[in-house]
């Protein structure tokens, strides 16, 4: 299951989770750079006070000397935050002066020629230490010389500088996740009244909505919402169309249902109640038949929303079915009917019941308004595609009228029969479900009707 979530939270999360990656990783480098630049500067600071006492170091007579006032050394080791210490030996002589626990580099630096800096502890404080070896003058002798100082005044430095980047950036972050949720609240505001809009609704009101207040890229959403609604207006103006036809043609047979049932209870004599009892036949057979057709319409329909998978269907033995059905209402119309077809399977894909249907309505369009004592033959090829083709050798259609004769309800002026008009649209419907192709043609010779289904 998808959880809903709120599109003004997305929107949110997606801009502002960005910013705050970017915000600590500015962060983080500009944590690394401070200390770097920190670490630098007061290297270079413990270096001098390396260097001048380096000054100080002297060689007398052979020996090495360090002779450092007390007040320069108190100036040397004063600071009201950190403390220094210092420590002076030589490869040769020893300890010189300073304090013996200030730590030595890890290892002899007397061969480098440049200083080496690194951490350390004395008296279990941290300490930054740089050592630097010297040769005097005039002398083979060695010099080692350790400055070791407190790092408070790099912590406190460092804290300050990353404080002051860091709470700007805070206050910053806050100040635009603000401006945002103002921002995009009010970007949705024609969101949220649209979807007002169309709430108030009545579900009888289907005219178009208004985009001129829309913004651009809503105009897709509105489009689509009008172009569903003007897909509701055609289906119901069809619904409505059908539904009044549908009742118009129920009205006449009913109407003689109702009359004939009415002469027939007027009359006491059997023999004479026939014609009567005939008619109601009739008229309850028009009735089921304009049912039936309804109800294959109401189907194919609700089959082409819901993409009803297609199957298999032998249509050599599914027209054969068909045309042995037919055969009692043939012969009672004196009409001879015939089926020529391949003797192996032709195999298309679709529904039976629908294609059964198809093939029983052009059959019945051909039985009832054929000519007496004519013929109707049932063709099926399958070169280079199924084809199912039936002809008639009737009074045929005019060519006038072939491009209405698929509409529901539409009948040939001054044709014969008591249909309706249902089944030629059927057969459209369901062709065009099937992804076939229906044409009807006059055949040459005889003034028939030739009715071809290409299934391709």
């Amino acid at each position: 299951m998808y959880e809903t979530q709120s599109l003004r939270s997305q929107l949110l999360l997606r801009l502002i989770l960005p910013l705050l990656l970017m915000v600590i990783l500015d962060g983080l480098i500009s944590y690394y750079v401070t200390v770097h630049y920190v670490s630098t500067t007061y290297d270079d600071w413990l270096l001098d006070s390396a260097h001048s006492l380096v000054q100080e170091i002297k060689s007398q007579q052979g020996e090495i000397a360090f002779d450092l006032p007390p007040a320069a050394l108190r100036i040397f080791q004063w600071d009201n935050v950190d403390k220094t210490f210092f420590k002076i030996e030589s490869l040769r002589t020893g300890f010189i002066a300073g304090d013996k626990a200030v730590p030595n580099p890890p290892f002899s630096i007397l061969s480098l020629k440049h200083p080496f800096y690194f951490n350390s502890q004395m008296g279990g404080e941290k300490v930054r230490v740089v050592s630097i070896g010297v040769t005097l003058a005039h002398t083979s002798e060695e010099v080692l010389v350790v400055v070791a100082e407190t790092v408070n005044k790099r912590h406190t430095m460092i804290k300050h500088i990353i404080l002051s980047i860091v709470i700007p950036q805070i206050l910053l972050i806050f100040m635009i996740s603000f401006y945002l949720w103002i921002g995009i609240k009010r970007s949705l505001d024609p969101l949220r009244a649209l979807a007002q809009e169309i709430s108030q609704r009545s579900s009888q009101d289907l005219t178009l909505i208004p985009d001129s207040r829309v913004p651009l890229e809503m105009r897709i959403l509105t489009h689509t919402i009008n172009n569903l609604l003007q897909k509701l207006t055609s289906a119901l103006a069809a619904q409505r169309w059908f539904i009044e036809n549908a009742a118009h043609q129920l009205r006449t047979p009913l109407s003689g249902l109702k009359i004939q049932a009415d002469r027939a209870l007027r009359i006491h004599n059997i023999a004479t109640m026939k014609p009567a009892l005939t008619q109601i036949k009739k008229c309850a057979d028009q009735v089921s038949r304009l049912n039936t057709q309804l109800l294959v319409l109401a189907r194919s329909e609700a089959v082409m929303e819901a993409t009803q998978k297609f199957l298999p269907v032998d249509l050599c033995l599914l027209s054969k079915e068909v045309c042995i059905d037919w055969v009692p209402c043939a012969l009672e119309q004196k009409i001879e009917l015939s089926f020529d077809g391949p003797l192996e399977s032709v195999v298309v894909l679709g529904i039976e019941t629908l294609l059964r249907e198809l093939l029983t309505n052009i059959l019945d369009n051909a039985i009832r308004y054929g000519r007496e004592s004519g013929q109707v033959l049932v063709t099926l090829k399958v070169d280079p595609y199924p084809r199912l083709i039936v002809e008639d050798n009737g009074t045929g259609i005019p060519e006038s009228e072939l491009d209405k004769i698929f509409d529901r309800f539409y009948r040939i002026p001054g044709s014969p029969g008591e249909g309706c008009g249902l089944g030629l649209a059927i057969v459209k419907e369901i062709t065009d479900l099937h992804a076939a192709q229906v044409s009807i043609n006059q055949v040459s010779g005889n003034g028939g009707t030739r009715v071809e289904i290409s299934f391709s």
